[in-house]
């Protein structure tokens, strides 16, 4: 009696995964990536990780004279110097992760036309690399922030809480930029002009209690805004408003947290139903 051999299962290819089926293996995927993007940042500069910090720095000298020696916002603000510094640290690592993300689909368009992997690791190994240079930085920084005099505070533990925070909105931004600039190129030159009305309109170079009150939405709408009036609070000054009372209202907490999740959700709406087709549209 001859044995009969079993019909191979046939299973349907759906193509490339957004996230893929196996956390681990794309965890692995994001660190080896993001890891080499870092160390590709400094391959051939003979100054290396030096150029990373002194944007911060230089940006702050220039914000510095200008808001608090000619437009005097800064005379009265408790430790003007260590928040804009702080601020301004914690916004290029928004602008840096979003700016890298933006191309890295087009900059992949070889990988992503001969392999078959998780889609998400392109902007999530951009958003991680971002991370490494802010942790760097942030060291640096706090550095800076006790040799001008400032006392450590119990609550800068809590820190890390707007990293992560600003990690969570820089991949949603991250998510975004990347997929619709394969398609559509205009989204870069729309970003630098929203980059920039976010740098203005954010708590960054001035106090919350500055903002006049008929531009308080500014404060509700912005998903940032907290972040920065956080930062000043638990790092800089513990006497600053909360992000309510710095916008007078219950808003300054629940409109900055919506705007966070619907930039979650379109990002993972719009990723996962475009991921497959992004080799196509390169």
């Amino acid at each position: 009696m001859e044995a009969t051999l079993a019909a191979p299962e046939l299973r349907l290819n759906t193509g490339p995964q957004a996230f893929g089926k196996d956390p681990r293996r794309f965890w692995i995927l994001v660190r080896l990536t993001a890891v080499a993007q870092f160390k590709h940042m400094y391959a051939g500069s003979l100054l290396g990780y030096f150029w990373t910090l002194a944007r911060p720095l230089l940006m702050f000298a220039v914000i510095y004279v200008v808001f608090s020696e000619v437009l005097g916002i800064g005379n009265g603000v408790p430790n003007y110097p260590a928040m804009l510094l702080l601020n301004l640290l914690l916004f290029q690592f928004f602008t840096d992760a979003a700016n890298r993300a933006l191309p890295s689909m087009v900059q992949s368009e070889p990988t992503l036309r001969k392999m078959s992997f998780p889609r998400a690791v392109v902007p999530c190994a951009v958003v991680l690399t971002a991370v490494f240079t802010f942790v760097l930085n942030l060291i640096a920084v706090m550095a800076i922030v006790l040799a001008t005099g400032l006392e450590p505070r119990l609550t800068w533990l809590l820190i890390p809480l707007l990293c992560a925070a600003m990690m969570v909105i820089a991949l949603a931004v991250s998510f975004i930029l990347s997929t619709l600039f394969v398609q559509f190129r205009d989204v870069g030159q729309i970003w630098m002009v929203l980059s920039l009305a976010l740098l203005y309109s954010s708590p960054i170079m001035y106090p919350a209690e500055l903002v006049p009150d008929r531009f308080k939405w500014m404060l509700i709408v912005n998903p940032l805004a907290p972040l920065f009036e956080l930062m000043r609070k638990w790092a800089v000054d513990p006497e600053a408003p909360a992000p309510a009372a710095a916008a007078d209202s219950a808003w300054g907490w629940a409109g900055p947290l919506l705007v966070t999740l619907a930039l979650c959700l379109a990002a993972a709406y719009l990723f996962r139903n475009r991921s497959r087709s992004l080799a196509e549209l390169l």
